[in-house]
């Protein structure tokens, strides 16, 4: 919406609608990894050789100080909750608890025995032993060391699932492969079926697939619509996601501006022409409809009745105006250049915003014509002194629940106004796709 002029012995009246809220948003955007550690047993029988092997050639009066240390580093290895598959197994296991025996004999004599449990041991349905004995007989080292490192593992699900996507920015008509990676801690899980699905604005095919033996299971997404789309991935209850977001394509925006007023002592004319260009308009509609499901604007908050981030450029205004001074017309011509903003945002209605529509508006720089006898006269595409029951408003809207058309469109704002100051004011919007679209 436009609107005329004033002096300074008037203050511009609000807008037809109680409050305008403009609002450019952006949203940072969900990135799901998956972990890239090796799959290496906690604990291999060589580990525990090597207690054996140390135990079996410290000097006595050090064994019970060495025995203590190994128990120590075994502990470290053997973390109650630690996820892994088992070897030859598809099956992901949990390190429910352990139990490390540590002992040494010399001549019937026992110089270490040392047990120590951990965690849950009440399950010996998946019971993993490592053990290791070694016999030295000749001089003071003869003695006999036995080390047993038992670990006890409980069926349980993948607790990693991790997708990510060749590229995460797509032209719409443009596929990408997705691939999901299932483990088991830092083991894959083969043989696994995932399912995958992809929210509105775009397509996954195929919607089910199976981990390989790196675990990975592999799908192709296609965007549809120039809108952000959720992929997911699922394994049961595990589930991940990524977020794919179009190339959003700008738009160049042509404005032609009009404005006429014929009041009992005021006349006027103005048309105004500019050009905007690299609109991201696919952009903007997402992040409204992100704030509006957002729930961020409930309650009408104060932070909210700022104008953010209006796109700016410059235009030529021309037109003129006559005021009548006394008994006789004074008239000034006017055609300069001007800065204008484009606007595209949310609207307030009563405390809430238009969950169905983007308005457009276009605040023009009031341009100063001359300094009379009642001070500065600015020109104003300003509402004026228009009493909002004789206005007749076409707003131009963008609709949130609509794709974006392909081609060229228009939209038109019309304010017709009777009263000091009023008359006609006429906005065209002409939207025309770019070809470079923007990254």
């Amino acid at each position: 919406m436009i609107a005329g002029m004033y002096t300074d012995r008037f203050k511009p009246p609000g807008c037809l609608v109680a409050a305008v809220l403009f609002i450019f948003f952006f949203l940072p955007p969900d990135v799901v990894a998956s972990g890239g550690e090796d799959c290496v047993a906690p604990l291999a029988r060589g580990d525990v050789q090597e207690v054996c092997d140390a135990l079996a050639m410290s000097r006595e009066a050090e064994l019970g100080r060495e025995a203590a240390l190994r128990e120590r580093r075994l502990a470290e290895r053997l973390s109650v909750g630690l996820y892994r598959t088992l070897e030859r197994d598809r099956q992901c296991y949990r390190l429910a608890g352990t139990q490390v025996r540590t002992y040494v004999e010399k001549e019937q004599a026992v110089l270490v025995d040392r047990f120590k449990s951990s965690g849950d041991t009440s399950d010996t349905s998946h019971v993993q032993v490592l053990s290791c004995q070694v016999r030295r007989d000749q001089g003071e080292s003869g003695r006999f060391v036995d080390v047993s490192v038992q670990l006890f593992w409980t069926s349980a699900e993948p607790d990693r699932l991790g997708v990510t996507a060749e590229r995460r920015r797509l032209g719409v008509g443009e596929f990408t492969g997705v691939q999901a990676r299932l483990q088991c801690g830092p083991c894959p899980v083969q043989h696994k079926r995932l399912v995958f699905r992809a929210g509105p604005g775009g397509t996954i095919s195929p919607a089910e697939s199976t981990t390989d033996g790196q675990g990975i299971a592999r799908t192709v997404f296609t965007l549809r619509r120039e809108q952000i789309v959720t992929v997911s991935a699922q394994h049961r209850s595990r589930k991940a996601k990524i977020v794919i977001e179009p190339r959003w394509r700008p738009w160049k925006v042509r404005v032609h501006a009009t404005y006429r007023g014929n009041a009992e002592e005021y006349q006027g004319s103005a048309d105004f022409r500019t050009e905007f260009s690299g609109v991201l308009l696919g952009k903007i509609i997402s992040q409204a409809r992100a704030l509006l499901s957002s729930g961020d604007l409930s309650g009408y908050p104060l932070k909210f009745f700022q104008v953010h981030a209006p796109m700016d450029t410059t235009g030529i205004l021309q037109g003129w105006e006559k005021h009548l001074s006394g008994k006789r017309w004074e008239k000034k011509v006017f055609n300069q250049e001007t800065t204008a903003s484009l606007l595209i945002g949310l609207i307030f209605h009563d405390g809430r915003p238009d969950r169905e529509n983007l308005y457009l508006l276009l605040p023009i720089k009031p341009i100063l014509l001359y300094t009379g006898p009642a001070g500065p006269y600015f020109f104003f595409f300003y509402q004026g002194n228009c009493s909002p029951d004789k206005t007749v408003v076409t707003d131009a809207v963008i609709p949130l629940n609509r794709p974006l058309p392909d081609q060229s469109f228009s939209l038109e704002s019309v304010v017709l106004s009777s009263g000091e100051s009023c008359g006609e004011w006429r906005t065209s919007y002409t939207f025309v796709p770019q070809q470079d679209r923007g990254r």
